[in-house]
């Protein structure tokens, strides 16, 4: 009797233990956030912003204190006219037709975020997930979520340009965004993940 009921209590045990390790895996509101709150202490949301190429050439010296021009422009200006950009005679020789060059500042220097000979990268908005809203089962292997996030723009964001067009992003007045993400469950591991995060 007593080895019956040892031989209850270890089947007992034994279930509970994958019940808590299945629950891990399990598509609930509470793992999704989990989840994506650790994946972003790796891999932070951030929009980088490509500074140099074609547009960060100009004809005169003057070009930013113009009055009028279009939304690129004006992003530029804002810049310019905070601090964050200048103009400098660039030793280009194939910018003779646009021989100035729209720069970054020192004041641009907390948002940079890689410098290569050819490109400069800022950071221009960051998304910090506050909670999951949706979960909608496609398949037993598929479901799109609806993810809230905080943003956080910097100031070189633009609000002319738009977003991945891949991506299902919807901002609102307060400051947040809704981001629907597309997770699948692997064959193997039965672990959920998102197939790929876009913004």
């Amino acid at each position: 009797m007593k080895k019956n009921l040892k031989t209850i209590s270890l089947f007992v045990l034994a279930m509970l233990v994958n019940s808590c390790s299945g629950d891990k895996n399990s598509l609930t509101k509470s793992n999704v956030l989990e989840y994506l709150k650790e994946r972003e202490v790796k891999h932070p949301n951030v929009f980088f912003r490509n500074m140099s190429g074609m547009h960060s050439f100009v004809r005169s010296q003057d070009y930013l204190s113009q009055s009028t021009g279009d939304n690129l422009f004006k992003f530029y200006k804002n810049l310019y006219n905070d601090g964050f950009v200048k103009l400098e005679l660039s030793d280009n020789p194939r910018s003779s037709m646009q021989p100035y060059q729209i720069v970054l500042t020192d004041k641009a220097t907390p948002y940079i975020n890689k410098e290569i000979k050819i490109s400069t990268s800022v950071r221009a908005i960051e998304y910090n997930v506050l909670e999951v809203k949706d979960i909608r089962k496609i398949s037993d292997e598929k479901a799109e979520i609806d993810v809230l996030y905080k943003t956080t723009k910097t100031p070189f964001f633009d609000e002319n340009r738009k977003p991945d067009s891949h991506s299902k992003l919807i901002f609102y007045p307060n400051g947040t965004c809704l981001n629907t993400i597309e997770f699948v469950k692997d064959s193997k591991t039965k672990i959920w993940k998102p197939r790929l995060i876009r913004f």
